[in-house]
């Protein structure tokens, strides 16, 4: 199965989805939220846990819902949140975003639609990595969206520089013909990840 990558400024690309994950990088890196804000997570309220294997981080928004129709104001339509990250304990090596994954509920009547985009970069640097994940009505159910990049086109930070790693996440959804309520959420279904990056690594 295939879904989509695009980088800033080119053509989109095409991703196999599901790959294995990124080797291990470095022992004793660490990761820390720098600052976290928008309509998608009130400022401060985005959390973040280590994965398990060390080699990445995942992330949960408590309040990232965007709806359309059904009474709902026009601002709901549109979600978003962006969240700084600050990686420690790399020295003599560099990173990239190699795998993303997210998971969510939608729900879309008729001919509704919805859109997914998740954006990550460098500050200073353009954003570069982009996954995106698309929905069409009718559709009701959890989904997961698992993209990895491909190791030619994976955006590494420049060495011997500390940068925030910058994660935007964006939710819209339109509504369908016959009005009816449609919503986006980014949340899991009790596992305590809304979205998670692994990341790959080279040395210096």
């Amino acid at each position: 199965m295939f879904t989509t990558f695009a980088t800033a400024g080119a053509a989109t690309l095409a991703l196999l989805s599901g790959s294995a994950p990124a080797p291990a990088g470095p022992a004793g890196v660490s990761f820390t939220i720098a600052s976290s804000n928008g309509t998608g997570c009130a400022a401060g309220k985005a959390t973040l846990s280590p994965l398990p294997n060390g080699n990445g981080f995942a992330l949960r928004f408590p309040t990232f819902t965007a709806r359309s129709g059904g009474g709902a104001a026009a601002t709901d339509m549109r979600k978003s949140c962006q969240v700084s990250v600050r990686v420690g304990g790399y020295k003599g090596f560099t990173f990239a975003v190699a795998q993303a994954e997210h998971r969510g509920y939608v729900r879309l009547p008729g001919d509704a639609g919805a859109t997914q985009t998740t954006t990550a970069g460098f500050t200073g640097e353009p954003e570069k990595t982009v996954f995106t994940k698309t929905f069409t009505g009718p559709r009701n159910g959890f989904w997961v969206n698992r993209t990895t990049v491909r190791a030619d086109q994976l955006d590494y930070a420049a060495c011997a520089e500390s940068r925030l790693l910058n994660i935007r996440i964006d939710g819209r959804v339109r509504s369908g013909g016959n009005g009816g309520a449609s919503t986006l959420t980014l949340g899991s279904a009790g596992n305590g990840i809304d979205a998670s990056y692994q990341l790959a690594w080279r040395k210096c």
